[in-house]
């Protein structure tokens, strides 16, 4: 009977032991799922914001030497494209930062989106634009042993601390 309370208790104590390790995979595929959001919507928004400039020579154009994103246009379209992503509704897209609504997996999430041109030419004599995306979210705890951690302790855990930018480039001028 001894042994029998004894295996009782060691399976109640691997479960309890377990539970965080499963939220922290959990939580590391959450970051995953982020950042790649963050990744396919500056990707889309940059293709899609892409204002040509034509060149002409004698009446004629001769193509399309340099091109330039629209910041308003790269706004609007990395916050679609992120919105779609993570399944949420965008609240506010106009103004630094972007707000984002929640559903069943996601937070309200923060987006800062800073625009910059170097013209110093750290790739020669080519001018460079990048665009630093920031985002924060608060993490919602799955497993309820966590919840009632952060209930107790009043704390939270951000996905995407701001402070950790990612950085694209979106324009090389030629």
């Amino acid at each position: 009977m001894k042994s029998m309370i004894i295996g009782i208790l060691a399976v109640f104590l691997v479960a309890a032991l377990t539970q965080p390790l499963v939220e922290f995979a959990v939580v590391i595929n959450e970051s995953v799922a982020l950042d790649s959001a963050i990744m396919n919507s500056c990707r889309a928004a940059r293709n899609n914001a892409l204002a040509s400039v034509d060149y002409y020579y004698s009446d004629r154009i001769i193509g399309d030497l340099n091109a330039s994103i629209e910041e308003d246009m790269f706004r609007r379209f990395f916050a679609e494209a992120f919105s779609e992503t993570l399944g949420v509704s965008i609240i506010d897209a106009s103004a630094n930062p972007m707000r984002f609504g929640e559903n069943e997996r996601w937070n309200a999430t923060t987006v800062w989106v800073d625009y910059d041109y170097d013209e110093s030419g750290a790739f020669g004599s080519r001018g460079i634009s990048s665009v630093t995306v920031e985002v924060e979210t608060p993490y919602k705890f799955r497993t309820s042993l966590l919840q009632i951690a952060a209930v107790a302790t009043g704390g939270t855990y951000n996905l995407g601390q701001r402070g950790a930018p990612m950085t694209f480039f979106v324009q090389i001028v030629n």
